[in-house]
């Protein structure tokens, strides 16, 4: 999400848009977004963030996680995906584990797609090693791809459940037609 001259925001999708401002009115917002550098306040403190790592979203991970450093040297992971791929990767308890599912059931019984948001923090040596480990997966000549989806796997693990999102998927135009013509067509929808 970038945050424009004026104020607005632009995004890749409209779930990320549609978090980014249902933070703001929770006093949350991003300030100034760059390659390497994101500005935040975050309940009216503002915070600047090194962007280290993108681990970027597919339709095989089904998630994309952030490597950043915060202004006190500290490394966070923050990741967000589909709940089915989310949930085995963070560290919960029975009790967490089955109010979270109940939680996304309730969710997606209204209709709502959701997605799960974690994080883990990192020691500089973890966080730094790792990162080697990406860029040398970054610059690799060959199954550059394959080897990023390895690194990303190996960071996303025993993650802290930091919460649930909800967002209601409204169909497209002529979305319920076509579906009808599908069926009129003998195809199973």
């Amino acid at each position: 999400v970038i945050r424009e001259k004026d104020g607005t925001y632009r995004a890749e999708s409209p779930d990320e848009l549609a978090l980014v401002l249902g933070a703001t009115k929770n006093n949350c917002s991003v300030l100034e977004r760059g390659t390497t550098t994101m500005r935040c306040s975050i309940f009216g403190e503002e915070q600047t963030f090194q962007v280290l790592a993108v681990n970027a979203f597919n339709s095989e991970r089904k998630r994309m996680s952030v490597i950043l450093r915060d202004s006190n040297g500290e490394y966070i992971v923050m990741c967000k995906g589909a709940d089915n791929i989310m949930l085995p990767l963070c560290t919960l308890g029975d009790d967490e584990k089955a109010n979270a599912d109940s939680c996304l059931i309730d969710l997606s019984v209204q209709g709502l797609r959701t997605l799960v948001i974690a994080q883990k923090k990192l020691d500089s040596t973890t966080a730094e090693k790792w990162l080697a480990e990406y860029n040398a997966a970054a610059s690799s000549m060959s199954e550059r791809s394959t080897k990023l989806e390895r690194v990303a796997a190996e960071l996303e693990v025993n993650m802290e459940l930091l919460g649930i999102t909800a967002i209601e998927d409204k169909l497209q135009d002529e979305v319920p037609e076509v579906i009808a013509d599908l069926a009129k067509a003998g195809i199973v929808v």
